[in-house]
């Protein structure tokens, strides 16, 4: 997904895996390796690509708006004043 994904965004803005780079300072050889599904990413290096693209971390690597998500959660759930701790965490499938 992160491989769909990244090629798109990077198709969209008109960006090249050299430029990108360069930009985020993690090498070329390791974006390339994600865009041909390599290699899995390294957090902190995942996390630069998000934030030089302006994307969340799931939605590069997962093609989900977390926003979108979080929010479809909180409409559908009554929830009652108090503070909470929400974790969410992908779970396999059988």
């Amino acid at each position: 997904m992160l491989s769909k994904n990244l090629k798109k965004i990077l198709a969209e803005r008109g960006l090249t895996i050299a430029s990108l780079a360069r930009e985020v300072d993690v090498p070329r050889s390791t974006i390339n390796s994600w865009v041909n599904s390599d290699s899995n990413p390294d957090l902190n290096q995942l996390d630069k690509v998000a934030r030089y693209l302006n994307v969340t971390i799931e939605s590069l690597a997962f093609g989900r708006d977390e926003k979108h998500f979080i929010q479809k959660f909180l409409n559908e759930t009554e929830l009652h004043s108090g503070l909470y701790r929400i974790k969410i965490s992908k779970v396999d499938e059988d």
